[in-house]
């Protein structure tokens, strides 16, 4: 096995303030390529003619922040294609509620 990458992300807030607090740790063994599901991405999106921007689920599903000016219908066919290639990268993870 080679080195391990580990990202982590949380959604909530630490103060109480949240219903629910989440903690998300994302494995990527870097022996595992993961240049090729980039590419097969951004040539999805380009082939859509969506914009290849960061991808944030809240304001994204919300229509907020970079996402106000796009259509639900894009903002749908964002979603899924960036669904699409989590999918298919080479991660596991694991959430703690």
């Amino acid at each position: 096995m080679g080195d391990i990458n580990i990202f982590v992300d949380e959604s909530g807030t630490r103060d109480g303030n949240s219903e629910y607090y989440l903690l998300t740790l994302v494995f990527h063994d870097q022996n595992e390529d993961i240049y090729r599901c980039i590419h097969l991405y951004e040539h999805a999106l380009l082939e859509r003619g969506l914009p290849d921007i960061p991808f944030h689920a809240g304001p994204l599903f919300n229509g907020h922040d970079d996402y106000a000016s796009y259509a639900m219908n894009t903002r749908k066919q964002l979603f899924t294609a960036f669904y699409t290639f989590a999918w298919h990268l080479p991660i596991t993870y694991v959430t703690f509620a």
